[in-house]
């Protein structure tokens, strides 16, 4: 059975852990879960908005233009950030019954 932690699956906590190891491209994250670079930027762009990651944008090389580095936030950032999430869902859980039982 898969276990699904906070809405993640396997390859975004596959994503977290390399990125707690060190910041690196979307690229660098493609080629070492030997996953489609656009699968990957989906995914960093969902733990982007779940509070995880955040990217930093870095210019330019000769071999290539603008690219970003993701990096993982820190703990208590991360933790806010589901504290956050959190209170929002229990909000609106609750303004959704109150309006349905109006």
């Amino acid at each position: 059975m898969r276990r699904v932690i906070l809405g993640m699956n396997s390859v975004e906590i596959k994503i977290l852990k390399i990125l707690k190891r060190h910041s690196t491209t979307a690229q660098k994250i493609s080629s070492a879960l030997g996953k489609n670079i656009s699968t990957v930027n989906r995914y960093l762009n969902d733990l982007i908005s779940k509070g995880f990651v955040y990217k930093v944008s870095k210019c330019c090389t000769p071999q290539r233009g603008r690219y970003f580095v993701y990096h993982l936030n820190d703990k208590k950032t991360i933790l806010d950030n589901l504290d956050r999430r959190i209170d929002n869902f229990r909000n609106d859980a609750h303004e959704f019954v109150e309006k349905l039982f109006e």
